[in-house]
């Protein structure tokens, strides 16, 4: 399971995440869509390990991402499937 417990984020004076909050089950399958500059790919960035927040934790079974090792976070992305935007698809729909 994947919890995200009130992450905040800023990059300057711009506020990215503020108080997300959100728990991912064990075995599904989530998708994370919204407009550009929303804050979609820094939020799968933290999911990962890849920016830590400001405050705030993202936990997965039971471990917060902030407490692993160089390693631990190794294994963890191969456990996990994601894809940051590499095309504007969603702009494109009606």
């Amino acid at each position: 399971m994947i919890q995200i417990s009130d992450i905040r984020k800023t990059f300057g004076r711009k506020h990215v995440l503020n108080g997300v909050n959100m728990v991912i089950p064990t075995g599904s399958t989530m998708c994370i869509i919204g407009k550009s500059g929303s804050g979609k790919s820094v939020l799968l960035k933290h999911i990962v390990g890849l920016l830590r927040a400001d405050s705030g934790t993202v936990t997965i079974d039971g471990r917060r991402i902030t407490k692993m090792t160089r390693k631990e976070l190794f294994d963890l992305r191969k456990r996990i499937g994601y894809v940051f935007q590499g095309a504007a698809l969603f702009d494109s729909l009606t």
